[in-house]
């Protein structure tokens, strides 16, 4: 088997700590089903290898990686599908039904797939009645020291493969973000944006009855997954593979057990509040393919700033679950004394950056309390600011009572002010201090 460099280092230091119940983490992308495979492989003889895996989509896909790289039938274990074999792939929910083979019984070596999930009910029992002998963690949601976040069935990290390690070797791709370069609906944007692709990609929906209207309205090779159709995500992996431009049209598709490196382009129609979902479908199109330097994003919510997605949240390195939208602190980066010598600022990529996601997360906050409206399509968000504009936020600062404000606001405020006259701050970031201009009393 030809080992990725990572996953041959990683097994080996797994080799060492064995007697120990390592844990692997890499992100998501790098490969990790191979790495699995191969520890099979190895240990077949000596073990009774038991993979679990949190869903039956992963079931299936993970059996048929450890079949093709061993040579083995290996068992799957979940709904009405019960097979057994030297190695079986058994989804979390069907533990409770899982039964010991009677006949040439051989300890067993106990492989996690996504092994933060493991830490649940159904999976510590199972554990407590078969007592593997071995046991050996995967995932891609980093290691954790606090008690409520700990993966108590594994004892020690021995190895852990990071985002700008996958990307460096060339395993993930970074995505490129696309907005709307003109306004319209979503649903017109989403179309004209999707019929200049030219490979296989990928558009979100709403719900089932959205997915069929738009699907249906495409004038290019598509297929419709959701729960209802007839097609499921082994198929969407199969028609995607196929060359030339062609889109698949899902609903709750892209989560784990989906791996298809063959996506060029992602339309994110769908408005999705969820940090860890979006972070989850991102992810599903980062995985690297012969020819593939990129993955498109087509973002006409502008999820990415909103939900202040990074690569390294798309792969899995933070913890989207636990992690806040982060939001960087101007007070840190722009102590007073830099702020007040405007003339001298200079500002850098950075400090555009702290001070965009102090904007729009201030924004969004006045909107949820009913204090500013929603800020509407964003595809005027990315036009160059107005004289106008700068004009109105000079007579609002002007209204502005410093002492009235924390540190923190006042600083931050002020470091807005100065940073609007750069020319990487655009509309929709001048609209957004407007809007908190304008209700600053409230902040």
């Amino acid at each position: 088997m030809n080992l990725r460099e990572w996953q041959a280092d990683a097994i080996r230091h797994v080799e060492r700590l064995i007697g120990d119940a390592p844990m692997v983490w890499a992100v998501m992308g790098a490969g990790k089903s191979v790495a699995i495979a191969e520890i099979v492989r190895r240990h077949q003889h000596d073990y009774d290898v038991v993979v679990t895996v949190p869903t039956q989509s992963l079931v299936r896909q993970l059996a048929a990686t450890i079949g093709m790289h061993t040579g083995l039938m290996c068992g799957q274990w979940y709904a009405d599908t019960k097979t057994q074999g030297t190695c079986t792939v058994v989804c979390h929910d069907s533990l409770r039904t899982f039964k010991r083979k009677q006949v040439f019984q051989k300890p067993y070596l106990w492989i996690a797939d996504e092994a933060h999930k493991s830490e649940c009910d159904t999976v510590k029992s199972w554990v407590e009645e078969f007592a593997p002998a071995r046991r050996i963690g995967f995932s891609a949601t980093p290691w954790r020291n606090s008690e409520r976040q700990s993966v108590s069935l594994f004892s020690v990290l021995a190895y852990q493969y990071t985002a700008a390690d996958a990307y460096r070797d060339g395993h993930v791709v970074m995505p490129r973000v696309v907005h709307p370069s003109e306004a319209g609906s979503v649903n017109a944007v989403c179309w004209d944006w999707v019929h200049e692709q030219d490979s296989p990609g990928v558009c979100n929906a709403v719900d089932v009855e959205d997915a069929e209207a738009f699907a249906g309205s495409l004038d290019m090779p598509t297929m419709v997954v959701h729960y209802k159709s007839e097609h499921d995500a082994d198929d969407a992996r199969a028609f995607l593979s196929l060359c030339g431009r062609r889109c698949v049209v899902y609903v709750d598709m892209l989560s784990e057990g989906f791996d298809c490196p063959e996506i060029r382009w992602m339309c994110m129609r769908r408005p999705v509040k969820s940090r860890v979902r979006f972070a989850q479908e991102v992810g599903r199109g980062l995985r690297a393919d012969t020819g593939k330097t990129e993955c498109l994003i087509f973002d006409p919510f502008d999820l990415f700033g909103q939900l202040s997605m990074t690569f390294e949240a798309a792969l899995g390195e933070i913890d989207a679950a636990d992690e806040p939208v982060p939001v960087l602190k101007l007070l840190e980066l722009f102590p007073q004394e830099r702020v007040r010598e405007a003339s001298a600022w200079n500002p850098t990529v950075e400090e555009i950056s702290a001070v965009r996601s102090y904007l729009r997360a201030t924004r969004v906050e006045l909107q949820i309390r009913g204090l500013a409206d929603a800020a509407g399509s964003p595809g005027w968000r990315y036009d160059p600011s107005s004289k106008k504009q700068a004009e109105l936020i000079d007579r609002l600062m002007d209204r502005v009572h410093p002492d009235l404000l924390t540190d923190g606001n006042r600083i931050s405020i002020e470091a807005c002010w100065y940073a609007m006259h750069d020319k990487a701050l655009k509309k929709g970031d001048v609209s957004d201090l407007i809007t908190i201009l304008k209700n600053w009393r409230k902040l």
